[in-house]
């Protein structure tokens, strides 16, 4: 699953382009973006295929929505918590989802993730 957005200058072209351009650009835009992916995951070495999702919606209704499609048992996914608020642990994103998923969740953080927790 991933979730992405239009950029800004696309944006602030919307209103302006006629249906047929933003259609093209938009499928420009969403090639792109699984391009990198397939890029991305290219470099695993995973035993079996990745089945992708992309989404322009934002990441937590993207995630609830293909997790409310696919109905799995478990959600895995990485968690970064860039927003620097003290005592976040699992992310932004899994704290938004979870009181709001019907299955499990299980975040990962990168190898350098410093809790900001005093571990005295």
């Amino acid at each position: 699953m991933h979730a992405y957005r239009v950029p800004r200058e696309l944006r602030a072209e919307l209103n302006e382009l006629p249906s047929e351009e933003l259609a093209e650009r938009m499928d420009l835009l969403k090639s792109d973006v699984q391009a990198r992916l397939d890029a991305c995951l290219a470099q695993l070495d995973l035993p079996e295929p990745a089945v992708t999702h992309l989404s322009r919606k934002t990441p937590a209704e993207a995630i609830k929505e293909t997790v409310e499609h696919l109905q799995p048992d478990l959600l895995v996914m990485g968690s970064l918590s860039r927003g620097g608020r003290a005592g976040v642990m699992v992310g932004e994103t899994a704290e938004r989802l979870l009181d709001r998923l019907d299955c499990s969740m299980l975040t990962i953080k990168p190898d350098d993730f410093e809790s900001p927790v005093p571990r005295d």
